[in-house]
């Protein structure tokens, strides 16, 4: 079952490898935080982009929020987002299961050795371990 998932986990991947950009495919790959089935509002994830510095510094806060939402656009584009609601995307996004783990898989195990990430759902993590030097 881990292969057939795996082999999933790869077809599923050639959309996040042909995003434009490297910085699309490290927005991207922030939805992965959100719990599955959670509808992400479209200026929270933005602005969760520019805390992260992935797209600040291209000018006013207003071009940065422009950037954030062509990038949304794409993303849906391309079907690893999905519009929430009525349809229109307007209020907010949602990542299917199957792409979340997918974007778990790529954060955490399969890439690059820089930036990577723990993601961990439902764990119930109470406190945070000392940082070692």
């Amino acid at each position: 079952m881990e292969e057939e998932n795996a082999g999933m986990l790869r077809v599923l991947k050639v959309s996040y490898d042909y995003l434009p950009t490297a910085t699309m495919q490290e927005c991207f790959l922030t939805c992965c935080l959100w719990p599955e089935d959670f509808s992400i509002k479209r200026e929270k994830l933005v602005e969760c982009w520019l805390g992260l510095g992935l797209i600040a510094g291209s000018g006013s806060i207003d071009d940065d929020f422009d950037t954030g939402s062509r990038i949304i656009t794409v993303l849906k584009d391309v079907r690893l987002l999905e519009s929430d609601g009525d349809g229109s995307g307007t209020q907010g996004v949602r990542i299917h299961d199957m792409i979340r783990d997918m974007s778990i898989w790529i954060a955490s195990e399969c890439g690059a050795t820089r930036n990577k990430w723990l993601v961990r759902a439902a764990v119930g993590i109470k406190t945070a371990s000392k940082s070692r030097s």
